[in-house]
């Protein structure tokens, strides 16, 4: 008798069998688990994408830095942004003034500046840009390529000014000219050019101050490749190749 209502209770249970616990997952977790594979992927692809490229001490300049600083280059010298991303030896300067220009932003604390004639030349030169654009949305236009606004801008070009102005105060005193290296130029470089031209050149004493600049600029340029050199050993710079 027993065993006959236990056969029949197997029974009932196969023709009215409880409900089991769904072991297949939602949509809702199955659309999470797609969104975090997605996210994974786009990490891993932008840390591919975006590498190092060089370092300055413990500091790093990724690929997507230098081409920034590549598309700000061309928006300030040419009035254009580049869609394409720059040529290897694009690429190369680019890389070299970044970490330039990061290496003189680190000595900026030792030269206070007149900060109202850095914003006065800086908005100027961004004035001088957005004349370089048709109109203001062809400006916007380009600011948005380089991911900047123009607040951000003119804070860039102010910084470019105090770079420019240490540099100035710090290497000019060393950059004397002698009038024996005045009269040099003038004699082996000034007249030659004039000569090529078929013109009468001005005599000495009327472009002697403009002479005497030029070879400053050039002994600057000179004193300034050395101390970026010093820099760069002491802050330890390691450049990545492609």
């Amino acid at each position: 008798m027993e065993a006959r209502q236990h056969e029949r209770a197997i029974e009932s249970t196969a023709a009215n069998p409880k409900p089991v616990a769904r072991l297949l997952p939602s949509k809702a977790v199955l659309a999470l688990w797609v969104l975090l594979c997605a996210r994974q992927t786009i990490a891993a692809r932008a840390q591919v994408l975006d590498r190092v490229v060089a370092s300055i001490g413990n500091s790093a300049i990724t690929l997507s830095d230098v081409e920034r600083e590549y598309r700000l280059e061309m928006l300030l010298s040419q009035g254009r942004v580049p869609a394409a991303p720059p040529d290897p030896a694009a690429f190369q300067q680019t890389q070299s003034k970044l970490i330039d220009q990061e290496l003189l932003q680190q000595e900026l604390s030792a030269y206070p500046v007149n900060s109202r004639e850095i914003r006065r030349r800086a908005t100027e030169r961004l004035a001088e840009l957005r004349k370089m654009f048709r109109n203001d949305d062809d400006f916007q236009a380009a600011l948005h390529a380089v991911g900047m606004t123009p607040s951000e801008l003119l804070r860039h070009l102010e910084e470019q000014q105090r770079i420019l102005r240490m540099i100035d105060e710090r290497l000019r005193p060393a950059a004397g000219v002698t009038q024996e290296e005045v009269e040099d130029y003038y004699r082996t470089t000034f007249l030659p050019e004039f000569k090529k031209q078929s013109r009468s050149a001005p005599p000495l004493t009327d472009v002697q101050d403009r002479i005497q600049e030029i070879l400053i600029q050039k002994k600057i340029d000179q004193l300034l490749d050395e101390w970026l050199s010093e820099l760069r050993k002491d802050h330890h710079v390691h450049m990545i190749s492609q």
